[in-house]
């Protein structure tokens, strides 16, 4: 596995972690991020009080629940949220990705601010909107932002929360759980 900076947990209260972390440019003050469990579950939360001379933190997690995985003296691996979310998408062992062949969607089509705006057809759609047929032509992998469109890359994977994924991310990362994507630098 690739290898990412460490948190060190001293003390915990409550939700709040205090530690130690190896410096990278994946922690900053008031910064959503992740430690990672040796059973590749995310726990997630706000990285606070962050002292980089010191090279102290507070890690706050989002939940109690997520902070009954943690223990004083132990070392977490650590992303931001940027590449937790990527992290989740391959370690998540319940999403359940297949191959689908990409085909364009309705979408609505409305003014807000004075701006032109589509979004696909479903509920919560503004008022005024006016549905266009096939206007939704593509997605992008939740990993590298290729398009995924039957004008480019037409057949990817998807799982139940419509996420998106191009067979080179999927078949590089998700089917190895590899986090080899993470930019540490």
């Amino acid at each position: 596995m690739k290898k990412l900076p460490k948190f060190s947990i001293v003390a915990i209260a409550d939700r709040d972690c205090s530690g130690q972390f190896e410096p990278s440019k994946l922690i900053g003050e008031d910064w959503i991020g992740c430690l990672l469990l040796a059973s590749e579950r995310l726990v997630w939360g706000r990285f606070l009080s962050v002292n980089v001379a010191a090279r102290t933190a507070l890690f706050r997690a989002a939940s109690r629940d997520g902070v009954a995985s943690l223990e004083a003296g132990k070392t977490f691996p650590y992303l931001d949220g940027y590449w937790g979310e990527r992290a989740e998408l391959v370690l998540d062992r319940t999403r359940d990705w297949r191959k689908a062949r990409f085909t364009a969607q309705d979408a609505v089509e409305y003014i807000r601010d004075g701006q032109r705006m589509i979004t696909r057809v479903g509920p919560g759609v503004p008022a005024g909107g006016r549905v266009v047929a096939e206007m939704w032509d593509h997605e992008h992998c939740a990993m590298c932002c290729s398009e995924i469109g039957q004008q480019r890359i037409a057949d990817a994977w998807i799982n139940a929360q419509a996420e998106w994924l191009c067979t080179t991310c999927y078949e590089t990362y998700v089917v190895p759980r590899s986090l080899e994507f993470v930019n540490t630098e």
